[in-house]
């Protein structure tokens, strides 16, 4: 996410899983971090990222927008 004030963003397109699949999937984590250390992500942050595009200037952000939609 682009922080306020800054002409620049660090863009990446990404599917996010329905809250059921959310759920077991941070469930999982949760179990693993118990059995191996680490740290489990937050449920609303799993996503699964396709193409990362990196840190940009904001000025082409709007039509990278269109694209994905």
């Amino acid at each position: 996410m682009p922080r306020a004030g800054s002409d620049r963003a660090r863009l990446f397109f990404a599917v996010w899983p329905d809250e059921d699949v959310r759920d077991a999937l941070a469930t999982t984590a949760l179990e693993a971090q118990a059995q191996a250390g680490g740290r489990a992500v937050l449920p609303e942050k799993i996503h699964l990222t396709l193409f990362f595009v990196g840190s940009i200037d904001r000025a082409p952000v709007p039509a990278l927008e269109a694209i994905g939609a």
